[in-house]
Parts: structure tokens; C-alpha cells; sequence
């Protein structure tokens, strides 16, 4: 019986060695599936712009082919023609938010699906994805303000970011300015292994430290954070 409860103990302690190296495993391989969902979504970016004049999609608009004309949606629905209709490429590894948002629903199944990433689309019309007033009319045809390439450095233009989502418009599309472009954003999802709330805080009440993947414009992804990020990377003129 002693042996025994020798054997347990030890087997206790190499379990406790064994976790953090399990849990790290487990975000290393999460983080490495979240950059291979950009780049998928990046192709179908491509391809979107390839078939509508060089436009990228809309943040959130009507949708191109004239189909529900009354309703707008978010862009990863006018993008599942060209992911095959796949919607799992947009729910982000590790996302534990639960979903309710109309606009983020398949129009070929009635489905909402879940979304985990954010996008550059602020309001001052130099982002990559821009959603203001200005850019209605073209948002109305399922197109964006400004086709890729009137963009001057696409490969250091900010497209998609590993976000840690809502439902709310405010939160998929915020300002461009301030923390969204000084890549500070308490709602960017960092592989840190931090706890955080619900609002993307770690205990002290901040943005966790660590890395997140950046989808850019030209479709290349690479893992940045918030001291490798420059505001002008949030800027189509810049």
C-alpha cells in the first residue's frame, strides 16, 4: 500500500511538471491552425477582389450578387462562395464566445456561424476594409470603398487580426484610430496563455501580453504584437 501511494504521488508530480509543457503544446498548435484560417481567408479575399473589379469585400454590407437585398452582412459571408461555402476557417481557435449575431449567418443554410477575427475597418476611409457613410454606396453593391490597388503598400496594410470577438457592429468594425491602431486592443486575441474576461483583460485589468496573428493585405500572415505594430500598418496611404 505504501508503494503504491508513492507510485500516485509521484505520478502526481510529473503530471503537475507535465501540464504547463501540455497547455503550451495545445496553444502552439491552436496559434499555428488560426494562421492557416488566414490564409485561407486571405485567398478568398483575393479571389472576391479578382471577381469584382479589384474590390475587396465590405466589412459589412449587401451582398454582391443582388441576393437578400434588404439585408447586410458581415464579410465573412460574402466570402463563402469562394471557401466553398466553409465557415469553420472563421471561427478562431480557443474562442469561447457564444453566438447570436444575424448578419453573421450562411445565406445557403439559414446558419449563423461564429467569428473570431477582427477587421481593419475604421471610419476614416484610409483602412483596409473601410465602414462609413462615404463608402455606402458601394457597400450597397457588395463592394469596398477602395480597390486593392489603390492601396500603396498592401504587404504592410493590416487586413484580419486574431480577435476575441462579439456580436456587436461596434466591436467588428472599431475606430481605426487610438488602441485599434496602436495595436494596444484589449479585443485582440493573444496566445499568451494569460486568463482573461471577457472583455479581453487579464487580472490587472490590461491587455494580456503576448503574440497574435496578422492577416495583410497581400495575404501573407505573420505573428506580431503590440510593439511590432505601427499605426501607419492600419493605413492604406501609409
Amino acid at each position: 500500500m505504501v508503494e503504491l501511494l508513492v507510485v500516485i504521488a509521484i505520478l502526481g508530480v510529473l503530471a503537475a511538471l507535465l501540464m504547463p509543457t501540455f497547455s503550451s503544446m495545445s496553444r502552439d498548435s491552436n496559434r499555428a491552425k488560426s494562421s492557416g484560417n488566414l490564409r485561407q481567408i486571405g485567398a478568398a479575399i483575393m479571389a472576391y477582389a479578382g471577381e469584382h473589379d479589384g474590390y475587396p469585400p465590405p466589412p459589412k454590407g449587401k451582398l454582391a450578387d443582388g441576393t437578400f437585398p434588404t439585408r447586410a452582412f458581415w464579410w465573412p459571408v460574402h466570402l463563402l462562395p469562394y471557401t466553398g461555402g466553409n465557415t469553420k476557417i472563421f471561427d478562431r481557435p480557443s474562442l469561447n464566445k457564444t453566438w447570436n449575431d444575424p448578419a453573421a449567418v450562411n445565406p445557403a443554410t439559414g446558419k449563423q456561424f461564429r467569428m473570431g477575427y477582427w477587421i481593419n475597418g475604421g471610419a476614416d476611409l484610409r483602412v483596409a476594409f473601410p465602414h462609413a457613410q462615404a463608402a455606402v454606396d458601394k457597400i450597397d453593391v457588395g463592394k469596398n470603398y477602395q480597390p486593392t490597388i489603390g492601396f500603396a503598400k498592401p504587404s504592410l496594410t493590416v487586413a484580419i487580426i486574431d480577435g476575441i470577438a462579439g456580436s456587436e457592429a461596434n466591436l467588428w468594425n472599431p475606430d481605426s484610430r487610438g488602441m485599434w491602431r496602436s495595436g494596444s486592443n484589449s479585443k485582440y486575441h493573444r496566445w499568451s496563455g494569460e486568463l482573461v474576461d471577457e472583455n479581453g483583460l487579464n487580472s490587472q485589468g490590461a491587455p494580456p501580453k503576448g503574440s497574435f496573428n496578422v492577416l495583410w493585405l497581400d495575404g501573407h500572415v505573420s505573428l506580431e504584437n503590440s510593439a511590432s505594430l505601427k499605426p501607419e500598418d492600419f493605413d492604406r496611404d501609409k
